[in-house]
């Protein structure tokens, strides 16, 4: 099928509704060919999302962070799997990053309970810039799962609040080396969260001098251990 896009204007009317625990039918306009897109995949990404957001969320013997959690946790391999699939049309297409977002207003709104903050609206995805469209959920998991991936160390990293505040806030979650080692470093030193606060501020104050993108994981991992000294 053609790609399914939410322009802003229709994802603000969204937005302001779900605020008001309200309805809005959005209007979705189609993009592209035909076949720019599986419609299947997208369908097989909303129905494992929503039967993994109805399991955890009904989980009564957990807090509510530890569902969170283990959410973001199994989600994030479903995602990034989806991402592979994609054709790079719809990779960083805000528009259909806002569909799917919508798809899965239910599970957001879980996670991320309605407030008129700019920064609760990033959730879905709300604005084309760069720098914004990694403060989606969605894509959030996607760059999570291509850090971790292949590391056990950073797979297993389930902090709801690593990967948001100490990688993608402070920049680095394109840098997957560099990222990797300092999850993998967080889990076998089990390094407290102020520490870790800490080190993500001096991975940031080096960006400019060096090009993370470039390092080996051996480099990556040498010099967030040197930070730490």
């Amino acid at each position: 099928m053609k790609i399914p896009t939410l322009l802003q204007s229709e994802l603000a009317l969204v937005l302001e509704a779900l605020r008001k625990s309200a309805i809005y039918d959005p209007k979705i306009s189609y993009l592209g060919f035909d076949d720019s897109v599986d419609s299947d995949l997208v369908e097989n990404l909303v129905s494992e999302l929503t039967i993994l957001f109805s399991k955890e969320s009904k989980k009564s013997t957990k807090s509510k962070d530890k569902r969170y959690s283990a959410f973001e946790l199994a989600a994030t391999p479903i995602v990034l799997d989806f991402f592979c699939r994609l054709p790079h049309s719809c990779k960083f297409n805000p528009g259909f990053f806002g569909y799917l977002s919508y798809r899965i207003r239910d599970v957001i709104v879980w996670r991320f309970p309605p407030n008129d903050s700019e920064g609760w609206s990033k959730n879905f995805v709300a604005s084309a810039s760069s720098s914004e469209f990694v403060d989606g959920f969605i894509p959030r998991l996607i760059i999570r799962g291509l850090i971790a991936k292949g590391s056990t160390e950073a797979e297993g990293l389930i902090q709801q609040d690593f990967w948001r505040s100490h990688v993608l806030r402070v920049k680095t979650g394109f840098s997957q080396e560099m990222s990797q080692a300092f999850a993998e470093e967080v889990v076998e030193s089990s390094i407290a969260v102020e520490e870790q606060r800490s080190i993500a501020k001096r991975i940031r104050s080096i960006r400019s001098n060096v090009i993370f993108e470039l390092l080996t994981k051996v480099d990556a991992r040498k010099i967030v251990r040197d930070l730490r000294k």
